[in-house]
């Protein structure tokens, strides 16, 4: 109850504050103005040109990549012989294709061009670059702890 009485004296003191505001003003009746004068036909008036510049002409220049390089042709060879008598093992690798041997590989039907040649020789592997470009023959011989072959 105490509650409510609180909230009775907030209202009485509330609905005070109001009363005390000042009243709205009525707005006065608005005043008639005289009649307007006719005016004569107006006259034609042509529409003006108004000259419309155009816009500038931009370019954009946009940064394009250059093409990939296209991947150099390797030659097809049909058949090949790489022999390496001192050798255990014989391994002959051109691009993906890849041929095994012991002491010779054949190598059959594949992209010829930068090849790779490794044989191990008294059980160490030795490596060097091949150029296999045509049908042909080559002896790879161990010579001062690396491979040299030639046709």
């Amino acid at each position: 109850m105490a509650a409510l009485g609180a909230v009775g004296a907030v209202s009485v003191a509330v609905l005070a504050a109001l009363a005390a505001w000042p009243r709205p003003v009525v707005a006065t009746p608005a005043l008639a103005l005289p009649a307007a004068e006719p005016v004569g036909e107006p006259a034609a008036v042509a529409p003006a040109r108004v000259p419309v510049a155009a816009a500038p002409v931009v370019a954009a220049v946009v940064a394009v990549p250059a093409p990939a390089p296209a991947p150099v042709p390797r030659p097809h060879v049909d058949k090949a012989l790489v022999s390496a008598p001192d050798a255990e093992r014989l391994v002959v690798t051109c691009g993906e294709a890849r041929f095994e041997g012991t002491r010779s590989v054949r190598l059959a039907d594949f992209a010829g061009g930068a090849c790779a040649v490794e044989a191990w020789v008294a059980g160490e592997p030795r490596r060097v670059p091949l150029t296999l470009d045509r049908v042909g023959q080559w002896t790879c011989a161990a010579r001062d702890g690396g491979l040299s072959c030639g046709p």
